[in-house]
């Protein structure tokens, strides 16, 4: 259907094009005397011109979708239901990044705190067209964190606790989130892989946590995320539930953010195009995208997750992970290790809210301490 509408949207585009042209000819030979705005005009067709020259390239694009490394989708506008988005993303970017930057340039400097999964750079390096560069001159380092984890940070998880998978992992994690918000009473994160869950959770969470006067706000729900971030600052004790774009990018530091709760890891969701195509891709070639493409990609994504909590030496708090199969799978181990903090394990979830409240209830002590000395 949509190949069929192409040609003559196309046309359109030519013709709208064509038009244009000819009221910006016309308009070139009146003279400037006769008509005052006769350059804003102009300007404006140019402006107008070009727009239509791209979208005509984009739409022939996306009419052949003949490119190798191209993937090709079309989404539904959220916002207008007659309309969609048409996308043709690349499937890989490895060969344009070498040719049109690392090749190029005489030193390039990469810096994050999540290009090493666990000690190896091997993803990253592979991922963005590194692995073409000889190895005399590509050089890695790692170089350690100037925060004291171990004593900044707890990161726990419950031995006992639902699969993902189990009816009942969304009423245990609601309940477990109330638990440790009432006992703790530390301005919490909480965060998500999907909408969906996000949203039962606050129903869950709304009014048991209200009538206790602790704030609850979810993306998508509350507000904008730029406006949901500067309440949460500003409201000691308040809970928020965002997903993918809080799990990099959120910068609350001090009291403002002591705990952060990972519901599930954070695996790429497999029916999107540009992922499913990535998968299909690597399996035809005979290799094992779940352990070398999902995995490290939800290992990176979980290192940014943990470090929403500590942003400077002076900030403490608590990771609570509720993903069984990070201590139950032999990929989970990757997780761990990726986290500058040892993890401990608690026999159930009642146990683990009692774990972290002693936690907590450690840290003031020490903190009430220091500032008496």
């Amino acid at each position: 259907m949509l190949n069929a509408a192409m040609p003559d949207l196309m046309q359109r585009f030519i013709h709208l094009r064509d038009a244009m042209g000819r009221l910006g000819a016309t308009l070139n030979d009146i003279p400037e005397s006769w008509l005052a705005d006769r350059e804003e005009f102009l300007n404006t067709i140019t402006a107008t011109l070009e727009s239509c020259k791209t979208i005509e390239e984009n739409l022939m694009i996306l009419t052949q979708a003949n490119e190798d490394n191209t993937v090709y989708w079309a989404e539904a506008s959220h916002n207008n239901p007659l309309s969609c988005i048409l996308v043709a993303a690349p499937l890989n970017v490895a060969e344009r990044l070498y040719e049109d930057l690392f090749s190029q340039m005489r030193t390039v400097i990469l810096t994050s705190a999540t290009l090493a999964i666990g000690s190896k750079f091997d993803h990253m390096i592979n991922r963005i067209g590194l692995s073409k560069i000889e190895r005399p001159r590509l050089k890695v380092f790692k170089i350690g964190s100037p925060f004291n984890y171990q004593d900044q940070a707890l990161v726990c998880v419950p031995s006992s606790f639902p699969s993902p998978k189990a009816d009942i992992f969304q009423a245990a994690i609601s309940e477990l989130i109330l638990g440790l918000v009432v006992a703790t009473r530390r301005s919490t994160l909480v965060l998500f892989t999907s909408y969906s869950m996000l949203d039962r959770t606050f129903t869950d969470l709304e009014i048991p946590l209200s009538h206790l006067g602790i704030p609850v706000m979810a993306q998508g729900i509350s507000g904008p995320r730029s406006l949901l971030l500067d309440r949460f600052r500003s409201t000691p004790g308040s809970v928020l539930l965002g997903t993918d774009s809080f799990w990099e990018g959120v910068d609350v530091p001090g009291e403002a953010l002591e705990m952060v709760v990972m519901v599930k890891l954070p695996f790429a969701v497999p029916s999107e195009p540009i992922i499913q195509a990535q998968v299909e891709q690597m399996e035809e070639a005979g290799r094992n995208s779940f352990m070398e493409f999902l995995v490290p990609e939800a290992v990176i994504k979980f290192r940014q997750g943990f470090g929403r909590l500590i942003r400077s030496g002076e900030d403490y708090g608590a990771v609570v992970v509720l993903d069984h199969r990070v201590i139950s799978t032999r990929y989970g181990q990757l997780f761990l290790d990726s986290l500058p903090a040892e993890h401990q394990i608690f026999k159930d979830a009642d146990h683990l809210v009692e774990g972290v409240t002693r936690w907590f209830d450690t840290l003031d002590k020490r903190r009430t301490t220091t500032h008496r000395n």
